[in-house]
């Protein structure tokens, strides 16, 4: 072995011999832990009896110690504050009584279980692997929250067991992400006590449909209306336990997310990408008309009526264009007066990819919002529903069915999975290894914070019309996506970890997203988790 350098040798090297698992236990979960967003650095701090092994070597690591694992040349060098070991290009930390790592984005949350580190050619993987029924009470508080009804949270646990299980992969380094690419997932924390009573009371849970696990889908709001497997994601094939049918639980829920657009019905006053979209739709009138083709030559003078058409698949609301009808004056150049045009337009503009959000309608990046129209004495409403893919199981759905109606989890499940059926699978865990007591007979270290990472620095004063800003509106144990452009479909490039001061050079026109660089970065993030410097 390379860089085996010496220090105070508190590891003591030994081969170690792994039990089976028992017959009865479930399965773990492999958890690709990408939240980190490791390069070549990875903090974890050990609570509790773990060995580092890489297949030739065991060492012991005492309660309470700090490592650094480094990724140099190919290798992964461990830190303890006393030595540094080469592991090769696999390590893993193995527990041997209940004990947890913890990392330094949310040192509150305990991860109980196994972590495997990686090498590849310039950054690491890392892959947690925890027993199924302590995967879910990490999940949970991220998908919903503690303040959830119990019968709700019973609901999603069995969602999120299910899902984890029908993921496993053999063929995989690990099963799920930890993020809303599969599941969040952020280790366990010890406040919640009805998270852990929903996951305790439907322990080894699961659906099935057809004798098979069912991959019980699930989302933030359906906006009302589920969705069908193929509307979601074009070229699946639909199954009946995904039916599209109305959702009144999660219309009736206040916190179902809505975001709302007025159009006053007398001159309207409208932002100014909006006026643009739909004066773009005017160019041929004006055109035969004779008069100017430039938005600010054009006036809407009085909205006659709106309304939708062409639902994406037929059957569904969830619509596609917009109908306007307005009576409108045009110029013939800009220092003429505005002339009403005799005859009203009526014009068909697409929803996306431009109007919705021009609109403020926008509520993901899915572009599958339940659009409708309303109209009061003086205007036309219109309003966004629906966050997440809206296939199965609606949260805000399945709250408002536990806390308002009464409904008990199986009951939710059945609503949102028509002819699920719930099995109950082994719920036990695999027993733990005996460590070696030669591992553990030199005293431990003294126990270390672990350091966050290191934030970037920006030294370049503020030019012109640039400020200064840091990360604020995200929490301690989180990040914000840097990415390569202004919106979601842009490669991300890194992450900002809270309090990273940044240089933003500007804003786009409607705000959303700032422009911003440090000393060694730059690209672009939503401005709205930003606080400025005065």
């Amino acid at each position: 072995m390379k860089r085996l350098c010496a220090g105070l040798l508190s590891f003591f090297l030994v081969l170690c011999a792994l039990p089976a698992p028992a017959e009865d236990a479930a399965p773990n979960i492999r958890v690709l832990l990408s939240r980190l967003a490791l390069q070549t650095r990875m903090d974890v701090q050990i609570q509790g009896v773990y060995t580092l092994e890489n297949g030739i070597l065991s060492c012991g690591i005492q309660d309470g110690t700090s490592l650094c694992i480094v990724l140099a040349d190919g290798h992964l060098i461990v830190h303890d504050g006393h030595m540094q070991l080469d592991m090769g290009s696999q390590l893993k930390l193995v527990r041997h009584t209940p004990s947890s790592c913890f990392f330094p984005m949310g040192l509150e949350n305990a991860y109980p279980g196994d972590l495997t580190v990686r090498a590849g050619d310039s950054r690491m993987e890392a892959v947690f692997s925890a027993d199924i029924e302590s995967y879910v009470l990490g999940v949970l508080p991220w998908e919903v929250g503690e303040d959830f009804p119990l019968e709700a949270l019973k609901a999603q646990a069995v969602c999120a067991r299910t899902y984890a299980l029908r993921a496993r992969n053999e063929g995989r380094t690990w099963d799920v992400t930890d993020t809303t690419n599969d599941q969040v997932y952020r280790g366990n924390a010890a406040q919640n006590a009805r998270i852990a009573q929903a996951v305790s009371e439907t322990a080894g849970i699961v659906g099935t449909y057809q004798g098979q696990l069912l991959q019980c889908y699930y989302s933030a709001s359906n906006g009302g209306e589920t969705v069908l497997l193929s509307e979601a994601w074009p070229g699946m094939t639909d199954l009946p336990v995904y039916s599209r049918q109305e959702d009144p639980y999660d219309i009736l829920n206040p916190q179902s997310p809505v975001r709302m657009f007025r159009m006053e019905k007398e001159s309207p006053v409208l932002p100014e990408t909006v006026h643009a979209l739909l004066c773009e739709k005017l160019l041929p009138l004006a055109r035969n008309l004779g008069v100017s083709e430039q938005p600010q030559d054009m006036r809407i003078d009085r909205v006659l009526s709106v309304s939708l058409q062409a639902p994406s698949q037929a059957g569904n609301r969830q619509y596609t264009e917009l109908v306007l009808s307005f009576a409108w004056s045009a110029r013939t150049d800009s220092s003429a007066p505005f002339t009403a045009v005799s005859d009203p337009a009526l014009i068909v503009i697409a929803l996306y990819p431009s109007l919705v959000p021009a609109m403020g309608l926008s509520l993901s990046a899915l572009e599958n919002e339940l659009i409708t129209v309303s109209q009061t004495e003086d205007a036309f409403i219109l309003e966004a529903r629906r966050y997440g893919h809206g296939v199965g199981l609606s949260q805000r759905g399945a709250q408002w069915m536990a806390q308002q109606e009464g409904f008990t989890f199986d009951r939710i499940l059945q609503f949102y999975y028509p002819g699920i059926q719930l099995m109950q699978m082994a719920s036990g865990t695999a027993a733990l290894s005996t460590a070696r007591a030669a591992l553990f007979a030199s005293p431990p270290p003294t126990a270390s914070p672990t350091p966050r990472p290191t934030l970037m620095p920006v030294t370049v004063t503020p030019q012109s019309e640039a400020r200064m800003a840091s990360v604020e509106g995200i929490a301690e144990d989180s990040s914000l996506n840097l990415r390569e452009g202004p919106g979601q479909a842009y490669p991300i490039l890194m992450r900002l970890y809270p309090h990273q001061p940044l240089l933003v050079l500007s804003l786009s026109e409607d705000g959303v997203w700032a422009h911003v660089r440090t000393d060694s970065a730059e690209g672009y993030c939503m401005a709205s988790f930003l606080s400025f410097l005065p």
